[in-house]
């Protein structure tokens, strides 16, 4: 995309005939909420039922291995075997594993709403095998819970693709960050769901199978407003050719005709970039004798001749996504979303609960865990579009280093052992690392949690955003279950040769280097795009690996370099100047 904005002039006054300036920015603003809430609202329904799962499932575990609650004959092969219980938990992530592998296949073929419409199926599905499991005899009734398990996290593979990528692609450029942290959000308002719902069957007979079976009724209402509301992506239907359906899409969300013709010009003008192979961000290169091509809609001529370029099929071949040109965009996404697991997340909060459980509080806590990280997730949805992601993250992950020195230090020399008269409670030393975990949540919503998501769906170039998007899903899955696996063996492995204190002591040490690696990564990788359009994030990337081979010459590249290249002064921190 071309640096700078245009601008539009308007009737203020009928009566005076008085003029005056509107600017691109300003009429990107003009949206419909009912457009805008649509965009939002579905695909955040399919992750709230993503984080609903993850919540339920702990306290059907629960359930399913006592015989009485459960109300089925095969609950003591379930209570009996740590590993069926593993597969039951993981089952869905295992699941969402393989869906985010498919899409990475067809992402850019059938587009983000079929893939949420597909997504929505799955749901269904899944949520009915699990709650027909507590019919079924042992065999039959373990088979039908762990198919039911896999089909319905296959489903999450295909939403938490879909819901992003969607939502960065709808959005006007002034609260798309905000949207896309608050689908962040909604997968946490799942989770605390999923613990309320959990928690309020966990001794109701067959409490377990409504409890995954009311998912079905909400997965029903994503299907329902994805098939019948929802407009296929602007951007999908660009990057297919579709200009005309990708501006019919564009006005479920604008309000105002300028609005819709600047949005549609946006397109059209990265799509004119890419057939004519602009090097510095839609701007010929400066070797090149001609001159810049005049606005997409300056000559009737060109209008003409683009509707005709829309009717030839493209016979280009697919870009790849391991192309040199989208390596740096790579780099970043892929970056976050693993170092959002490898800081230690999922082993934090197993560590938390084994502490509640202890303490006789296991159940009520997890529901008080999930409204927490909701309050601070929240709390970075306020500031995202004013703070940016490269600041939350920052914060975030400053916050995270000092609590995981903390535990780190924490285990080392303060006496965490619980109460030896086994009555229950939580002792001085516990209550200092709950304290401390409850530091590290609060970082985590507040950095990584939202602001990985949001990156990824919006800074890969749209000619590959299917397929990286997904790849980063995988990757973002696979670390998890890696994490989550991979801790309580190493916990085990160093408790039988240095004691619990010095192994937790060790393991989260490490968690702390790796964050603040991660610090060191979100300065040298990550750049700044609140404000943005999508396509002016991906013209920053154009430019970047455009003069890489002079910026190696001169000093080490970071985030921060190229920013002149947008006409900013060189102080200018970020890749979006401050508002």
């Amino acid at each position: 995309m071309r640096s700078g904005s245009s601008n539009h002039f308007e009737v203020s006054s009928p009566r005076t005939l008085r003029m005056v300036v509107v600017s691109d920015e300003e009429l990107l603003k003009r949206y419909s909420r009912w457009g805008v809430g649509c965009v939002f609202a579905f695909p955040a329904l399919g992750g709230a039922l993503f984080g609903y799962d993850i919540g339920a499932t702990s306290y059907v575990i629960t359930q399913l291995t006592n015989a009485k609650r459960s109300g089925v004959g095969w609950s003591g092969t379930v209570d009996g075997s740590s590993v069926l219980q593993g597969v039951i938990t993981s089952g869905g992530v295992l699941g969402a594993l393989f869906g985010a592998a498919v899409v990475f296949r067809i992402a850019d073929q059938i587009g983000r709403r079929l893939e949420m419409i597909y997504g929505a199926y799955l749901y269904i599905v899944g949520a009915i095998l699990e709650f027909l499991a507590g019919y079924f005899r042992v065999g039959l009734g373990l088979t039908c819970l762990l198919l039911g398990r896999i089909i319905y996290g296959v489903g999450c593979g295909f939403v938490m693709h879909a819901a992003p990528s969607y939502i960065a692609e709808m959005s006007p450029p002034s609260i798309r960050g905000t949207l896309v942290s608050l689908k962040e959000a909604s997968i946490v308002v799942g989770i605390a769901v999923g613990y309320g719902v959990g928690f309020g069957l966990s001794k109701t007979k067959h409490g377990w199978q409504f409890t995954y079976g009311v998912s079905a009724p909400a997965a029903l209402v994503l299907w329902f407003g994805a098939t019948f509301l929802l407009p296929p992506s602007a951007r999908w239907l660009a990057l297919r050719g579709d200009t005309k359906a990708a501006t019919e899409s564009l006005a479920f969300v604008y309000t105002d005709k300028n609005a819709v013709r600047v949005a549609a010009a946006e397109l059209r003008r990265e799509d004119d970039d890419d057939d004519h192979e602009t090097t510095d961000g839609g701007v010929y290169d400066g070797d090149d004798d001609s001159e810049a091509p005049p606005p997409v809609s300056s000559t009737r001529s060109q209008q003409q001749q683009e509707e005709n370029d829309e009717e030839q099929p493209q016979k280009q071949r697919p870009p790849s996504l391991w192309e040199p040109r989208y390596r740096r965009a790579l780099v970043a996404g892929l970056g976050v979303v693993l170092l959002q697991q490898f800081t230690g997340q999922p082993s934090v909060l197993y560590y938390a609960s084994s502490i509640f459980e202890e303490a006789g509080i296991g159940a009520i806590a997890s529901v008080f865990v999930g409204l927490f990280k909701l309050v601070a997730t929240l709390g970075a949805v306020a500031t995202v579009d004013k703070r940016g992601r490269r600041r939350l993250l920052f914060e975030g992950t400053g916050v995270m280093f000092v609590a995981l020195v903390g535990l780190a230090l924490a285990f080392a020399v303060v006496d965490t052992g619980g109460h030896d008269k086994g009555g229950g409670g939580i002792s001085a030393g516990q209550g200092l690392i709950i304290t401390l975990i409850f530091l590290y949540i609060s970082g985590y919503q507040f950095g990584f949690g939202p602001c990985a998501w949001l990156l990824i769906s919006e800074i890969f170039p749209l000619k590959v955003r299917g397929q990286a998007v997904a790849l980063a899903v995988q990757a973002n899955f696979a670390a998890n279950l890696v994490v989550s696996l991979l801790f309580p063996v190493a916990l085990d492995v160093l408790e039988s040769s240095f004691g619990t204190k010095a192994a937790l002591a060790t393991l989260f040490a490490l968690f702390a280097a790796v964050d603040l690696y991660s610090l060191l990564f979100i300065h040298t990788h990550v750049p700044e795009t609140k404000g943005l359009t999508l396509e002016q994030i991906e013209a920053y990337w154009e430019r970047h690996n455009n003069t890489d081979d002079k910026k190696k010459k001169k000093r080490p590249a970071s985030a921060d370099d190229d920013l002149d290249d947008f006409g900013r002064p060189d102080d200018t921190p970020l890749l979006a100047q401050q508002q």
